[in-house]
């Protein structure tokens, strides 16, 4: 029977074996490790200091969250109030419209007043909206695009027979 060669280092010397890992304990995962022993007492004790910590600021954040004032809005063309019949995002395209939508807070709002977007099944993160632009018109650059830039525009590079400048879902994704 003759030997069966595994691994490398029948193969080669090992002087020769450039691509082997450094032996020390990091890269050979012999580092020392911290191995607790779990003492019911201790554990008790703990989680009981936990619960004195984290108890009273659960209650503390509930009460400021109670103070907080929240007005919401629908306004796309399935649940549309009707105060805002004139706004309605949908598939008609409303780009030559001032739409003003009016909130009244049934209590008194103390500064600072945030206001935040609530976006459903839209993912900015998303590959497709990513690449949706052309880095040469979001740099300033005016002229003839490229056929990778087109493409790369889709699906807003035109909006009927205009040409659209800047292109693509990044520049034209508009909140006010």
């Amino acid at each position: 029977m003759g030997t069966e060669r595994d691994d490398d280092e029948d193969v080669l010397d090992i002087s020769e074996q450039t691509n082997r890992p450094t032996d020390d304990a990091l890269h050979q995962q012999r580092v020392q490790a911290w191995h607790p022993i779990l003492d019911p007492v201790w554990v008790i004790f703990g989680l009981f200091y936990l619960g004195v910590i984290l108890v009273p600021t659960g209650f503390k954040i509930g009460a400021m969250l109670d103070d907080v004032v929240e007005l919401k809005r629908t306004y796309d063309d399935y649940d549309v109030d009707e105060a805002d019949l004139d706004c309605p995002i949908g598939d008609d395209f409303n780009a030559t419209k001032a739409c003003t939508l009016t909130f009244s807070p049934r209590e008194d709002m103390e500064p600072p007043i945030l206001v935040y977007y609530e976006l459903t099944n839209f993912h900015q993160n998303h590959r497709s909206y990513i690449q949706s632009r052309d880095d040469y018109q979001l740099a300033g650059a005016v002229g003839k695009q490229e056929k990778v830039q087109k493409e790369r525009c889709e699906p807003l590079n035109t909006l009927g027979s205009t040409t659209l400048n800047p292109c693509g879902m990044i520049a034209n994704t508009f909140f006010q």
